[in-house]
């Protein structure tokens, strides 16, 4: 059990890193020059260089990586080059929309799916069953794991 145990576990731990390391990535490609961004396409290149020596964007790639995800790791998740703005208080003020949806669309899923649920457990392996099922394959995002074995 321990060693399944620390299996998952290392294997979030890759996962997690291999994510951060997508999303950093993505973030260094996607925007361009953050500086210019900020500064506009007129941006005297010595204010444009005065700007990415402030951001550490002068930095070799793995020094910014790392102190992005040291930054992470500790809650600071920097400013919004686009906003200007701390970051998690952009997070705090879009969770307070966010948060609502996903509560209600929890609640409608689990009130939907209960009964359908039952429904087709009570009649299983009759046409009812087979229909249920088959609706709710329909709509699911993916397809339900697992196996009905008879």
């Amino acid at each position: 059990m321990l060693a399944y145990l620390l299996k998952r576990i290392a294997i979030g731990l890759v996962t997690l890193i291999v994510a951060s390391a997508v999303v950093f990535l993505v973030l260094e490609i996607v925007p361009g020059d953050p500086a210019l961004v900020m500064l506009g396409m007129n941006a005297e290149p010595e204010a444009l260089a005065a700007l990415r020596e402030e951001m550490g964007l002068n930095q070799p790639v793995l020094m910014r990586y790392l102190g992005w995800v040291s930054g992470m790791a500790t809650g600071d998740f920097g400013n919004s080059y686009t906003y200007s703005s701390p970051v998690l208080e952009l997070i705090g003020e879009r969770v307070m929309v966010s948060l609502p949806l996903a509560l209600i669309s929890l609640f409608l899923s689990t009130a939907i799916a209960l009964p359908v649920g039952i429904f087709a457990a009570s009649r299983r392996g009759k046409p009812a069953d087979t229909i249920s099922m088959g609706a709710a394959r329909s709509v699911s995002p993916s397809p339900i794991s697992g196996s009905r074995s008879s």
